[in-house]
């Protein structure tokens, strides 16, 4: 654009030329070369020009004055622009790439329609004015061609700009993500902080927690032992509740069972036989029944001939009797009566009067049977109603051998299911004495190990108090020996064993070293940087004897403290084990120097290495002493743990205690349950006993009533031959009458 805007500026004319000078658009200096074009135009062709110009002029004039306000410039400093500035700029930038090209579209067709118009007016125009408009369609098209090579310009600024924004979108967000991560690792760090100061104080407050966590231990150790004698006197009180209760119910449960068994298989057989006999007993009375009606209606029939026939006979006799009669009458009249002989009249009224006679006597003896007839039919009536009277009593008594006979079942089956929970019973007993031998050998052997670590805990913490008033002794002498030695050789090198915290002191005396590496590798575990070696201080001056005779006493302490790591290697071991409860863990893995146990060849290159030497095995002691505490925290709480886990099975142990106890209650209710249904046995039973002396009674009863029967058909058949006899005597008599007639 800007060697656009210098062919442009030096293109235009000389009235332009004296204005003051300003960046013009590109719609201007287009403006500008067509008014240039058609000024060149008026001297040959005035009138055309004017046609064609004029108009133009106007508009790109005033395309111009409506340009100028919306003039795009990129600014110089467009690269440090902002993200909301640079796409504003973009949408800026392609709002006037977009008006340029409608632009030169709208030039383009104006070109378009000149050359339409002067292309009839060429064939007119001389020689000279067709070159002098070739020259100027020359020019317009040069002028069209640095439009469009001005527009490509654009086009790739355009796509540069964008670029450039996607780049500074990424550059930005490659900024957040990078300041979100340095907000994580600003937090990560204060939380690092915050666990530094949190240990710090930890360490702080280590001794007094030490002592609560013991007071706590104790109390803990009281309140266990207060419990164990609870369980104790609990499993003492269950033993007694089983030994007195539950033994005695089982062996009389047991015994009571196997009588109401025997007693049941008793009262089936007895309920056997009863039923088979009612049976048998039915079917005979039936039997019974029906040969008595057979009889009855047999002898009936019989009865009503018999009665036909002596209706008959007396008819006869009657006859005979009136013929009789008619014959005396007739011999009376016949014959005089004084030739009658008194013989023939005593027999005729003999025979009169033992008709009447006979008579009376048929009318009593059918009197006699009509009644016994109907005694025998009222009997055979009752009989009847007896019979269907016992047969309902026969099926009641049934249906309550059925109904006994099932209860008897079902009692069968609640002493089976009673036997089984029993035995259940028995099983869970067993293994609850043996879950409570268990729990005893293992609560022992948890005692015993409780002891023992408490009189290890107890000589440790013996031990950990003397080594740390050793420490804090050895930390004095420490001090006091460094003081002098820093007022006798260099005060400005002083510190405090408390500076090794800080990474400032650590770099201050780092530059202050001037030990030699291999002097520092030769110090040895257990030894200070003071510490008297044969030919390492040959060539040293008479001040560093003295400084190896005043730290001379803290060999002994240095080598005691030795002593005392080799006592506590079982604590070591157990660190293993609980690597992250020891608190002082995370702060020995950050490296700092002066506590751990190996210090770094950068450490040791620097002066009074002697003095820092010892300083850093005090320290690594008081580290050491820190995990030592740190140990017995964890311990503390894994033996915490340990008791909440006692306390735990203490409450399991007393809720198998409790259900035990429901357990008895529950069996006792049983046993309850037991005497109930015994109760309701016995009753069963009396009330059995009274149903078979019952059917006893009607069994008697029906004997008897059979009896009576058997009494009846042998009186009957008395009775027939009686009137047997005499219908036959009468029969005689009325022969003997006959043949004496």
């Amino acid at each position: 654009m800007e060697d656009g805007d210098s062919v442009s500026s030096t293109e235009a004319p000389a009235p332009e030329e004296a204005m003051p000078r300003k960046k013009l658009t590109l719609q201007e200096r287009l403006a500008l070369a067509a008014s240039k074009n058609s000024r060149k135009d008026d001297g040959k062709d005035g009138r055309e020009s004017k046609e064609v110009t004029g108009p133009k002029d106007s508009k790109d004039a005033g395309l111009g004055a409506e340009t100028a306000k919306d003039e795009f410039s990129l600014p110089a400093d467009y690269k440090t622009l902002e993200h909301d500035a640079l796409l504003a700029l973009l949408e800026h930038s392609a709002q006037v790439v977009g008006d340029l090209k409608r632009t030169n579209q709208q030039l383009a067709r104006k070109v378009d329609d000149l050359r339409r118009e002067r292309a009839p007016k060429r064939s007119i125009t001389p020689v000279g004015s067709d070159e002098a408009l070739r020259r100027k369609l020359e020019e317009k098209e040069r002028q069209i061609k640095e439009l469009l090579e001005e527009g490509s310009k654009l086009s790739m600024k355009e796509v540069n700009l964008t670029q450039t924004i996607k780049k500074m979108k990424q550059k930005e967000l490659d900024l957040e993500e990078d300041l979100a991560r340095s907000e994580r690792d600003v937090g990560s760090l204060q939380a690092r902080v915050a666990e530094l100061e949190a240990e710090v104080s930890g360490f702080k407050h280590n001794e007094r927690s030490a002592k609560e966590d013991r007071l706590g231990y104790e109390s803990l150790q009281k309140k266990f032992e207060k419990m164990q004698q609870e369980r104790d006197a609990a499993v003492d009180e269950l033993k007694e509740l089983k030994m007195r209760r539950l033994d005695v119910q089982v062996a009389t449960l047991q015994k009571q069972l196997e009588t109401e068994l025997k007693n049941g298989a008793r009262l089936q057989e007895r309920l056997d036989k009863t039923t088979e006999e009612f049976s048998l007993y039915k079917e005979d009375a039936r039997n019974q029944i029906s040969q008595l009606t057979y009889k009855l209606e047999r002898e009936r029939a019989r009865y009503n001939e018999l009665s036909e026939e002596n209706a008959a006979e007396i008819k006869r006799l009657e006859n005979k009797m009136e013929a009789f009669r008619l014959l005396s009458e007739s011999v009376d009249r016949t014959v005089d009566t004084a030739g009658v002989s008194d013989a023939s009249s005593v027999s005729i009224d003999l025979v009169q009067a033992q008709y009447t006679q006979a008579q009376e006597n048929w009318k009593l003896i059918e009197s006699s049977y009509l009644k016994k007839i109907s005694a025998l039919e009222n009997d055979v009536e009752v009989l009847k109603q007896k019979d269907f009277a016992n047969s309902r009593k026969i099926k009641t008594m049934q249906s309550d051998l059925r109904s006994r006979a099932a209860e008897i079942s079902e009692l069968l089956e609640n002493e089976s299911a009673v036997r089984a929970e029993l035995e259940a019973t028995k099983n869970q007993l067993e293994i609850t004495e043996n879950d409570l031998e268990t729990a005893r050998k293992g609560q022992d052997a948890l005692r015993k190990d409780y002891e023992v670590e408490k009189a290890s805990l107890e000589k440790k913490i013996q031990a950990l108090e003397e080594e740390k008033t050793r420490l804090a002794n050895i930390n004095k002498l420490r001090i006091d020996t460094q003081a002098s030695i820093q007022q006798a050789s260099q005060p400005q090198t002083g510190f405090y064993l408390n500076e090794f915290n800080s990474s400032s002191s650590l770099n201050y005396y780092r530059t202050q070293r001037s030990v030699s590496l291999a002097s520092a590798d030769n110090i040895a575990l257990g030894e200070s940087s003071t510490t008297p070696r044969p030919g390492a201080f040959a060539g040293v001056s008479s001040r560093g004897q003295s400084q190896s005779s005043l730290f001379g006493p803290t060999l002994n302490h240095s080598q005691s403290s030795t002593m005392l790591d080799t006592i506590d290697d079982p604590l070591a071991a157990e660190e293993d084990m609980f690597p992250g409860s020891s608190p002082n863990s995370g702060y020995r893995g950050q490296g700092e120097p002066g506590l751990s146990h190996t210090t770094s060849t950068e450490d040791l290159e620097t002066p009074h290495s002697s003095t820092i030497g010892g300083m850093g095995s005090s320290n690594v002691k008081g580290g050491s002493n820190i995990q030592l505490m740190g140990k017995l925290s964890s311990r503390i709480r894994r033996l915490e743990l340990e008791i909440q886990g006692l306390k735990d099975e203490i409450a399991e142990l007393n809720a198998q205690k409790q259900e035990a106890a429901n357990e008895i209650v529950q069996l006792v209710r049983e046993n309850e349950q037991t005497k109930e249904y015994k109760e309701k046995l016995a009753f069963l039973e009396e009330e059995h006993a009274a149903l078979t002396s019952n059917y006893e009674a009607t069994l008697q009863l029906l004997g008897q009533k059979s009896e009576q029967c058997n009494e009846l058909q042998a009186d009957v058949d008395d009775l027939k031959d009686l009137m047997r006899s005499q219908v036959q005597e009468l029969v005689s008599l009325q022969e003997k009458l006959a043949a004496s007639n």
